[in-house]
């Protein structure tokens, strides 16, 4: 009895595992046209010729004033954190009698 319960347990099994096998394939998408332009291509082309040349130092100036500004922050966060981090004992276990 037992075997013919197993058996039919291992059979089960296999329809259900085996189901995804026979699922549908996701159908074709149709890829866009690689001939036609992407409108945000153009957009973009036109805010670059629109754009004025930038001298490399002031653009590296600029970098490192924001490095400076955000190193400057996370001193701030840092130093709001080691405030919250002090131990609440008093440095002696208290010997208070309060039975009495």
């Amino acid at each position: 009895m037992k075997v013919k319960f197993v058996a039919a347990l291992l059979v089960g099994s296999a329809f259900v595992i085996a189901a995804p096998a026979f699922a549908q394939e996701p159908p074709a998408q149709e890829a866009p046209d690689p001939t036609d332009p992407d409108p945000s291509d153009t957009s973009a082309d036109e805010a670059i010729a629109n754009s004025q040349p930038v001298d490399d130092s002031a653009a590296k100036i600029e970098l490192l004033q924001q490095q400076v500004e955000a190193l400057q922050s996370a001193i701030e966060q840092i130093k709001t954190q080691q405030a919250k981090v002090t131990p609440t004992w008093k440095g002696a276990p208290p010997y208070l009698d309060r039975d009495a």
